[in-house]
């Protein structure tokens, strides 16, 4: 079924974002949102959090320019306040030395220590471990997008459920990171 997919995007990679925590802060701020609202919160949380840079541009912000933040500074943004809540916990964490993300911890370990944190669920876990340690085996069945185009890969009109969308990844074992970037890569490209 993947072939299609695969000779549309035949070169397909997946981005990795420039640090561990930049890419757990974009999948906290990506939860339960859409695309466009994300993207939004993501600006707005650079511009308050984010390091000037002489060239003008604004970089990404590190876990103790974030720590300094206030709940305030981003519910009046548009955060929800559990959202904010989760980006300043895991950002003093870090900042305190007591989450570490450093790139030596193996994915299970790294996701375990993740998901016992209040507010971090499967999918910012995986999310994170997409795009920050750039594991190979991410399930991502709780992606409403993945299960979108799993729905139209297989011809039904909705989404399949989560427990269903897992099943059938579980078959690209240990390769479930990919079958997710060409099931997200199909849904620009015309069905069929």
């Amino acid at each position: 079924m993947f072939g299609p997919l695969v000779a549309r995007s035949p070169s397909l990679r997946i981005v990795q974002s420039a640090s561990v925590f930049e890419a757990l802060t974009r999948a906290i701020i990506g939860q339960q949102i859409n695309l466009p609202f994300a993207i939004s919160l993501r600006r707005s949380f650079i511009a308050q959090a984010g390091r000037p840079h002489s060239s003008g541009l604004v970089c990404y912000p590190e876990a103790a320019d974030v720590a300094r933040l206030d709940l305030e500074t981003l519910t009046t943004r548009k955060f929800s306040r559990a959202k904010a809540e989760t980006l300043l916990r895991v950002a003093r964490m870090v900042d305190a030395g007591e989450l570490r993300l450093d790139l030596n911890d193996d994915a299970e370990h790294a996701g375990a220590a993740l998901l016992a944190i209040k507010g971090i669920g499967p999918w910012t876990v995986n999310y994170t471990l997409l795009r920050g340690y750039g594991y190979a085996d991410c399930s991502l069945e709780g992606d409403v997008a993945v299960r979108g185009a799993l729905g139209r890969l297989l011809g039904e009109a909705g989404k399949p459920d989560q427990a269903r969308t897992q099943a059938w990844l579980a078959a690209y074992r240990p390769h479930r990171t990919m079958a997710a970037a060409y099931l997200w890569a199909s849904l620009s490209a015309p069905p069929g």
